[in-house]
């Protein structure tokens, strides 16, 4: 079970590692006030949540004896 939900947190990793690549990719376009940014916020937010949920299986899974 504590494999399981390692590898099951890995996965959920994936999609906040991808919304802070792409955060930073756009870090250029942010500072000249393009409002493409502003509207992906609204995709960034839930995947940040489904990588701290992953972060917080792989704890959990660590944490138990």
């Amino acid at each position: 079970m504590k494999i399981a939900q390692i590898i099951i947190g890995a996965l959920l990793l994936l999609p906040g590692i991808c919304s802070l690549a792409f955060m930073l990719l756009l870090i250029p376009e942010a500072n000249a006030g393009d409002r493409l940014t502003d509207s992906l916020w609204g995709l960034w937010v839930p995947c940040l949540a489904v990588g701290a949920l992953g972060i917080w299986l792989i704890r959990n899974a660590r944490n138990r004896p």
